[in-house]
């Protein structure tokens, strides 16, 4: 007998997910790019959907952000399945609500404090 496995019916850019942690802490692109070591532009088409996410972008992902770069991957893998297979764009709207609900409840946990990478980072008006 199998076990029940998650396999949901839409798939979302890592960099949603990434967008999301960067306005939640007021973080600018370009801040988190240059902790990241990446360009800033490399972090847009990231956050678009355009440009994949490697796994040495994503263990800075997780250096700066505290998110498990199995996490990071694990989006990427199965963003990148999606739109081969077609399915991406004509579920990723439905997606991206039900993914940030998750993450919503998930991140208000008592144990999840911001990442302390994050509030170190200098805010720029």
């Amino acid at each position: 007998m199998s076990a029940n496995r998650f396999n949901p019916d839409y798939a979302v850019p890592p960099g949603w997910v990434l967008e999301e942690r960067l306005e939640a802490h007021s973080v600018p692109v370009a801040v988190f790019a240059q902790r990241c070591g990446r360009t800033p532009e490399l972090i847009r088409d990231i956050i678009s959907g355009k440009a994949p996410l490697d796994h040495d972008t994503a263990l800075q992902f997780e250096r700066v952000l505290e998110v498990s770069v199995e996490i990071w991957l694990g989006l990427e893998a199965n963003y990148r399945q999606k739109l081969a297979s077609g399915g991406e764009k004509k579920t990723a709207r439905k997606g991206k609500g039900r993914l940030f609900r998750f993450l919503g409840r998930v991140l208000s946990r008592d144990d999840d404090t911001p990442s302390r990478n994050l509030q170190r980072m200098p805010r720029q008006s």
